[in-house]
């Protein structure tokens, strides 16, 4: 029973731990998002939103198939 406990916590650490990087994450995008809105050029402006427009599920998904490689 002990050892259900202790797997069932670690699973919870693990989760919040995903969950506080996914919130850090969407922090940075909104962040850069507006630095984007801020550009006068709208050329640039354009380029600088689809720069910073990948979701943190994309961006896991993209970092784990790079260090497949």
């Amino acid at each position: 029973m002990l050892k259900k406990s202790i797997h069932f916590t670690l699973a919870l650490i693990a989760l919040a731990q995903l969950q506080a990087c996914s919130i850090l994450y969407d922090i940075q995008q909104d962040m850069a998002q507006d630095k984007c809105g801020q550009m006068m050029d709208p050329y640039q402006r354009n380029e600088c939103t689809k720069r910073n427009n990948t979701s943190f599920e994309q961006y896991e998904k993209q970092r784990q198939e790079l260090k497949q490689k």
